[in-house]
């Protein structure tokens, strides 16, 4: 937005000139307080991020629609998984990228890869309506 030239204060500069130790004081105030917080964005801006990165996580949404957390001793194969991921993906025209990416997604997230006689897989997951395999004990 721009002041039209005949509302604009030519002699603002000169009028301000008395607050200068007041304008100077209150950008002092207003450093200290920064570096003593940091930056604090309002509650609306963090939740509006917020709300941004979890409709872009779409390991997140697949993870929420499709596995739920098993037993401790529940174990999918990462073939049966990545068949889920895939097939969610496809029908919903997102690229599924690789087993390998999905797998370190997993871990990332704090899913623990496991080796067992079935193949390799994660624990303490399962896909949502199939019966979950387990670990030997």
């Amino acid at each position: 937005m721009q002041i039209p030239v005949e509302e604009r204060d030519t002699d603002l500069p000169e009028k301000l000139k008395a607050e200068w130790p007041a304008i100077l004081r209150w950008m002092i105030d207003g450093c200290l307080e920064w570096q003593r917080l940091g930056l604090a964005p309002p509650k609306i801006v963090t939740d509006a991020t917020d709300a941004y990165f979890d409709d872009q996580d779409v390991i997140r949404q697949w993870l929420d629609d499709c596995t739920e957390g098993g037993a401790p001793f529940a174990f999918v194969r990462s073939s049966e998984l990545f068949a889920s991921w895939k097939q969610w993906c496809d029908d919903r025209g997102i690229k599924t990228g690789s087993l390998q990416a999905l797998q370190g997604a997993l871990v990332d997230r704090g899913f623990t890869q496991k080796r067992m006689t079935q193949g390799r897989g994660f624990s303490g997951l399962s896909l949502k309506g199939q019966a979950p395999s387990y670990d030997a004990l």
